[in-house]
């Protein structure tokens, strides 16, 4: 094993240009375990990755003051190209203004995260600008990555990882061969009591990594909703919350406020309907060895197919008192799951 580290002081980003901030091409096997930038710009940005040629956008960063920089904050691209064996695979570089133990946004506009991203022989990270006032950019860079707008920066970047170094969650080793995969869902607009697929895995073994939710309603009564899972061949969904603050450590539609614990935070609260929110899993890990279905709703029901409530003497289910009216809700989740093959 050997470290390797990279900085950039002032560095600069043209305007409808790529700036490559880090490249390693030795063919070693290695790890990132910490990244940070900061810049002068404006307040406005996504992360992006490409993989071969394929671009994948990345990350919903949250917690602005401003309604529409919520989504999109720092004006930063991050692209990582990656060689390796399997194919494309999608990982995640910054979330930016989330804290916790692996991500922090530190005063004055500094942010970093320690997440590990393996890679196979090489990695490339880069650099872009742009200004993201307009909607109709925001879609284009989602579906075509037709970008406009562009503007120049002035940035600064620290990247580190160590090269034969082991996939490390939590207190647990991870088989070499394991890679951190991105599963997610964009402005997906949902019905009251629809389910949505946070992640889909069949085929590997796999850790889930981490679970973020956006979502923006008439009000908060879709937190109601349980989050579910199946684990390898499961026919029934174990309920891994009671509710969706609940999975998220919170209680009583997130009343605490905004939070950035070490395990889970609330990062965006309008007290009308809107929210964002993380969730870590490297201390009660979840762990596969088959495949994986993680599953949301927008909201709850009392039927079969609802969360567990308390029972009446003869097994029947005890109702709900009053049933919440629920809207529809707009809907964006990312979560991170480490993908391996178990020998």
């Amino acid at each position: 094993m050997q470290s390797f580290t990279s900085a950039i002081k002032n560095g600069y980003i043209e305007a409808n240009s790529e700036t490559i901030v880090f490249e390693k091409t030795d063919n070693t096997p290695g790890v990132i375990t910490e990244q940070w930038f900061t810049g002068i710009f404006d307040e406005r940005t996504i992360v992006l990755q490409w993989l071969k040629k394929t671009p994948t956008l990345l990350g919903i960063p949250s917690g602005s003051h401003t309604r529409q920089a919520r989504i999109l904050l720092c004006p930063f691209f991050l692209i990582i190209k990656k060689k390796h064996s399997e194919g494309p695979f999608c990982v995640f570089a910054f979330l930016t203004n989330w804290q916790s133990p692996q991500k922090k946004k530190i005063a004055s506009g500094g942010l970093y995260n320690t997440y590990r991203i393996p890679f196979l022989s090489s990695i490339k990270i880069g650099a872009f600008c742009i200004d993201l006032k307009n909607n109709n950019t925001k879609k284009k860079i989602c579906k075509k990555i037709t970008i406009e707008n562009w503007q120049a920066g002035t940035f600064w970047y620290i990247v580190r990882g160590v090269t034969n170094y082991p996939i490390i969650l939590g207190d647990l080793q991870l088989p070499a061969n394991g890679r951190l995969y991105l599963y997610k869902n964009e402005n997906v607009e949902l019905e009251p009591d629809e389910f949505i697929a946070l992640a889909n895995i069949s085929g590997t073994a796999g850790a889930l990594f981490g679970v973020t939710i956006q979502a923006n309603s008439t009000d908060y009564n879709y937190l109601e909703a349980c989050m579910r899972v199946k684990i390898d061949s499961q026919t029934n969904y174990q309920f891994l919350s009671s509710g969706t603050e609940d999975f998220f450590l919170s209680a009583y539609y997130f009343d605490r406020g905004l939070y950035h614990d070490d395990n889970a935070g609330c990062t965006f609260l309008d007290g009308k309907g809107a929210m964002s929110a993380y969730k870590f899993f490297s201390r009660d890990p979840i762990l596969f060895t088959k495949g994986l279905q993680l599953v949301w709703r927008c909201g709850e029901t009392d039927d079969s197919n609802g969360c567990p409530t308390s029972f009446n003497p003869d097994g029947t289910r005890r109702k709900r008192t009053p049933r919440v009216q629920l809207a529809n809700t707009l809907v964006t989740t990312y979560t991170w799951v480490y993908q391996y093959t178990l020998n």
